[in-house]
């Protein structure tokens, strides 16, 4: 049975032989390198063999460094024609479109750039002394843009005139800039902060004076009624309580702005330490908490401002009574340390306890702890202030304060290391 011929015509194409195919092949690859070599200055002339004969193309070692530069240079290097060809790219400007740098040679600008700035490139064949300079975004084949600034000139050839576009990338500037614009609004945010704080404590002390001393005055009046004095007393205690709130705010706001001033002189640490017990013993007697002293070595001379040491001291006492429950227990311990340069001063109680993670924040201000939550909030009253201004107190005279806790309900230790002064025990002023 014979096939029936077909009726389609035969494809156009040209056969080769192998070895012609060969050759095409290795002329190609050969192409390839010498254009390579070009563009990385490894030639400086081409030798081109043509209907006129052989001509050579100079490559002139004066133009070599600035290839080499535009090649190796951060910004983006590009010539575009006057509709808008991309004639030449360098490896940046590829990299910044993402492209490889073969597909984008032939490609339009107008595929990276948006109308406005197309135009304004386009106004310096117009204006040929002209430089256009414009920030605008690069668009990457990706749908991602790039903050970018645009450098146009316009650069006369023998055959035709053509653009030249340098192309700055400014992620880096504009993500400095706004980092530099975000550090300015919290810096203003922390400021107005502070400042209405010390409005806000400075106008609340001013009224809370005269009510302090009404209320003291009717609770040591002895005409007045025992119940009328005990009512008295209420509102003098909560008064105090308020007053030593406000002054906590001013006292960190004065050590922040470093305003506050410290007035050293030479102290028996212990004097110091007595004082701040007895302002806690009425306190103590109230929760029949039982306080232990231990006072190895005396005196123990310090350069402090005393008044603040006596703050520092009855700051930490204070959180011990306030932490610790009824018939608890508070051990005071101070020694001096074998290198005889510091004076560590211990003040461990049985209450609640601390967590790890209240250890690490419990110097922060404003500082509460887990306990606020899981024991009612703000149970123990108090802003979180008197420790972390107790740390900054310390770190103040040069010395450090640490806490330690073993969990929670198993009570915690404050250790105070300070450096002793550099005077004979016989010259420390024990007066009160």
């Amino acid at each position: 049975m014979k096939k029936k011929a077909s009726t389609k015509s035969p494809k156009p194409g040209h056969w080769v032989s192998e070895r012609d195919f060969s050759q095409l092949r290795a002329s190609l690859l050969e192409a390839q390198e010498t254009l390579e070599a070009i563009r990385t200055g490894q030639v400086d002339a081409v030798v081109v063999n043509g209907p006129q004969g052989n001509q050579v193309f100079s490559l002139t070692s004066a133009e070599q460094p600035y290839r080499f530069y535009v090649e190796r240079m951060q910004e983006g290097a590009v010539t575009i024609s006057h509709d808008g060809l991309i004639l030449y790219a360098n490896r940046r400007f590829a990299d910044m479109v993402g492209r490889p740098l073969q597909l984008v040679i032939s490609t339009k600008i107008s595929d990276y750039l948006d109308a406005g700035a197309c135009e304004k490139i386009q106004n310096v064949f117009s204006n040929q002394h002209e430089v256009v300079r414009h920030e605008t975004a690069l668009q990457s084949v990706n749908k991602t843009t790039l903050p970018i600034h645009l450098a146009a000139s316009f650069l006369p050839l023998q055959d035709q005139n053509v653009l030249c576009l340098v192309v700055t990338d400014l992620t880096l500037q504009k993500l400095n800039e706004e980092l530099r614009t975000a550090k300015e609004v919290a810096e203003r945010a922390s400021r107005a902060k502070d400042d209405f704080l010390a409005a806000l404590s400075h106008e609340l002390r001013t009224p809370l004076n005269p009510v302090l001393l009404l209320a003291s005055e009717g609770a040591e009046d002895a005409e007045l009624p025992a119940r009328v004095r005990a009512d008295f007393a209420t509102i003098r205690d909560n008064c105090e309580l308020e007053a030593r709130l406000i002054d906590d705010l001013l006292d960190l706001n004065r050590i922040v702005h470093g305003k506050l001033g410290l007035e050293k002189s030479l102290v028996d640490c212990h004097v110091v330490l007595d004082d701040a017990i007895a302002i806690v013993e009425p306190e103590l007697k109230k929760k029949k908490i039982a306080l232990t002293v231990n006072q190895k070595d005396s005196p123990c001379p310090l350069s402090a401002d005393r008044a603040r040491l006596q703050q520092v001291f009855w700051n930490v006492l204070k959180n011990a009574v306030k932490f610790t429950p009824e018939k608890g227990e508070i051990a005071i311990n101070t020694s001096i340390d074998p290198d005889k340069k510091n004076l560590t001063i211990t003040v461990a109680d049985t209450g609640i306890g601390l967590t790890d993670d209240e250890i690490k924040k419990i110097f922060e201000a404003f500082s509460q702890g887990d306990h606020a939550e899981s024991t009612g909030a703000h149970r123990y009253g108090g802003l979180g202030l008197g420790l972390s201004i107790t740390r900054m107190l310390i770190k103040m005279h040069e010395g450090t304060i640490n806490a330690h806790s073993e969990g929670r309900g198993k009570g915690a230790t404050f250790t105070i290391r300070l450096p002793l002064a550099n005077k004979k025990p016989s010259a420390i002023a024990r007066s009160r």
